[in-house]
């Protein structure tokens, strides 16, 4: 691999983009231009491969390099020269254009990259400023995209030949720097993703395809438990997107998802296992992503039973079939054991039954390929998918046939194949995996972050650690960060960083983004008190031209007020005199009105004495008068006898009823309304009147 890899890669996919009709076209260009450079000396495919990656970083098989000089010369760009050489033809050489006319352009465009990667590098520490120059910087961007285009797929390959294997150092600096771009420079994270789309494509070639057209019908994937739970989002959003996208690229290619049932019944245990970890309150791993997703979610042993018992239900929304293993193992049964020695050196497993899954998994796709081995992925007709790159390494180990298409992929390899046979179907993949295999870099191995997290439980335990400090190492993204970052990158340096500096670090990035906020809100503050300051004299000038004003208006309105009260106080006077008014005039009616009634009940009461006679002669009406007046009389003595009290008394009850009528009358004819000066006024009281 060399610098101009990325040269390479830019000119093939921008050959993909133009929608080439067949696969192989895409790399004519470079084939003519390499038999152009010795014209009119021919060229052989040895001599072809050879300069197209000497020039263009991008390596060709001899045999395919035979096969896209033929198409050239079928095409009528090339002649025949013999022992399998060729030279171009007359038209091709007249009116043909070659590649490297573009060559310096994208040159220009390789530079760039490669001086933003030494910038970065200069700028993060992550390399001692002046130890990367341009080729160096270019060279490493082109290794890191040639590894991560199809991982394993080339390993597993008859014949493959394996990309530069960048250090943990190197691979660490161009992931944060491609982590970087995706969250700050759409613009060169784009060109990444484009020097990515055409690692794939070239990576591809090197399996020796012939043509990527041929249908996918014939072709079931099965599925490994975690990408079921990935596909259920019980993993997460990030990792359900991916696994659905390449769901949709393989039914968009007319391939069938399966899942063998035992691998459904893992799936389910590995639930019920993050299910009993939430209901007894145990420590939850940070690798049990399972757990720790549902830990994070706030979700309760019962949302986990839900999610285990619509799991068969969901599976087969999505179009994943549930099938049983076939029982064909005496005729094309694979040497389990084999396979389980493989597996078992590979992966140290916790619980013995997943090891058992992972073995079924693997010999019953080489079960059901019925001893055809299939050199390419449409001819496998069965492949095994998972995220577990040992499982791969170990399955692919324990073919029978070096030339059969591996037995498992890993499904950012399966997603890469897919999407260059239909890359209309997930035109965001390649970012996304970009993306993701950036911050995949930036993670720390496994194996060593246990081995961290082991000594920071043992500082624990001896009371050197808190354990709020524990469990921040323990489940904070950051800390990983940070462990890799003051590392760099180097897992042989983690031993360097003690857990207690650590601890300081990820307090100190966590804080970052908090003490920014203060800067900005600091920052906008003083920004308003400089746009205030210029305002201030005009505002003082405001001010005491303000308080003049409100002192002439305070002045008015304690005048206005002090006629409001003198009006009121008048008003009260007016009102109370009214009032003594007419209890007055009430008290006056009152005592006349008994000495009438007196005088008459008494003339009423002696008349029938002094003068019987002629009340016998008086006419009848007079008469019921008189005799109703005697009775009267004799009643009212009776109540007085009886009830106690006496006529005064009885009518005095009714003096203020009688005073307030006659004061509400005269108050409406003055336009007034009754006040509180019934309440505060005292009674008038009643004159010495006769009793009866």
């Amino acid at each position: 691999m060399n610098g101009t890899s990325l040269v390479g890669y830019a000119i093939l996919r921008a050959n993909f983009d133009s929608g080439r009709p067949n696969y192989l076209d895409n790399f004519l260009e470079f084939a003519v231009d390499a038999v152009r450079i010795s014209h009119p000396v021919p060229a052989a495919p040895e001599a072809v491969s050879s300069r197209i990656e000497d020039k263009f970083g991008i390596t060709i098989p001899t045999l395919v390099a035979r096969n896209i000089l033929r198409r050239a010369q079928r095409l009528g760009r090339l002649d025949e020269a013999g022992n399998g050489a060729f030279v171009c033809s007359k038209s091709e050489m007249s009116t043909g254009r070659s590649v490297s006319a573009d060559f310096d352009k994208f040159i220009r465009q390789e530079n760039q990259v490669a001086d933003r990667l030494i910038d970065y590098a200069d700028a993060s520490g992550l390399a001692a400023r002046g130890t990367l120059n341009r080729e160096q910087a270019a060279a490493l961007i082109g290794a890191y995209m040639d590894s991560h285009a199809l991982p394993l797929l080339r390993n597993a390959v008859q014949g493959a030949t394996p990309p530069r294997r960048l250090d943990p150092g190197e691979n660490y600096l161009v992931s944060c720097f491609v982590a970087e771009a995706h969250e700050s420079d759409d613009d060169l994270f784009n060109r990444l993703v484009e020097i990515a789309k055409g690692a794939t494509l070239a990576a591809v070639l090197r399996m020796d395809v012939s043509s990527l057209q041929a249908s996918l019908k014939s072709l079931t994937i099965y599925f490994d438990a975690p990408l079921l739970i990935d596909l259920l989002g019980h993993h997460g959003e990030t990792a359900q997107s991916a696994s659905r996208d390449l769901l949709a690229l393989a039914r968009g290619l007319g391939a069938r998802t399966a899942a063998f049932s035992h691998t459904v019944r893992e799936a389910k245990s590995i639930l019920a296992a993050a299910q009993a970890q939430l209901r007894t309150g145990q420590r939850v791993s940070e690798t049990f992503r399972a757990a720790v997703y549902f830990l994070e979610g706030g979700m309760s042993p019962s949302d986990v039973e839900i999610a285990i018992q619509r799991f068969d239900d969901e599976l087969d929304g999505l179009g994943i079939e549930e099938r049983e293993k076939p029982d064909t193992y005496h005729a094309y049964g694979l040497d389990e054991s084999l396979l389980q020695d493989n597996i078992r050196k590979a992966i140290h497993y916790v619980n013995e039954a997943a090891l058992r899954y992972d073995v079924d998994s693997v010999s019953a796709v080489h079960r059901l390929r019925q001893g055809r081995p299939g050199e390419t992925l449409e001819r496998a007709r069965t492949i095994f998918v998972t995220s577990n790159h040992d499982l791969v390494m170990a399955a692919n180990r324990s073919r029978e046939d070096a030339h059969e298409y591996p037995l498992a992929l890993l499904e950012s390899t399966l997603a890469s194949l897919l999407w260059v046979r239909s890359p209309t179907l997930a035109d965001s993949l390649p970012a996304k995996k970009v993306a993701a295999t950036a911050w995949a870099g930036m993670q720390p191995d496994p194996a060593r972050w246990s081995q961290y997290l082991a000594e920071v439980e043992r500082l624990e335990e001896r009371g050197s650690l808190s354990r709020d400090d524990a469990v921040l190492l323990r489940l904070s993204s950051e800390s990983k960060r940070e462990l890799m970052r003051e590392a760099n990158g180097e897992p042989d340096q983690f031993a360097a960083v003690p857990p207690s500096k650590l601890v300081e670090l990820v307090k100190e990035s966590l804080a970052e983004p908090l003490r920014e906020q203060v800067k900005a809100l600091q920052a906008e503050a003083q920004a308003v008190a400089d746009a205030s300051t210029s305002s201030i004299a005009a505002a003082q000038e405001d001010a005491t031209s303000e308080r003049e004003t409100n002192r002439v208006l305070r002045e008015r309105l304690e005048a206005a007020e002090a006629a409001s009260r003198s009006t009121q106080v008048e008003d009260r006077e007016r009102r109370v005199r009214l009032w003594r008014k007419a209890g007055r005039d009430v008290n006056r009616a009152m005592i006349i009105a008994l000495w009438v009634v007196g005088v008459l009940t008494l003339a009423l009461g002696l008349f029938p004495v002094i003068a019987p006679n002629i009340q016998m002669e008086l006419p009848a009406p007079w008469a019921a008068i008189l005799t109703i007046g005697g009775g009267a009389v004799i009643v009212v003595g009776l109540l007085t006898q009886v009830v106690g009290g006496s006529l005064r008394e009885w009518l005095s009850a009714l003096q203020k009823p009688l005073a307030l009528w006659l004061h509400t009358r005269r108050l409406d004819k003055l336009g007034m309304t009754v006040g509180h000066e019934v309440e505060v006024t005292a009674e008038p009281e009643l004159a010495a009147a006769p009793t009866s």
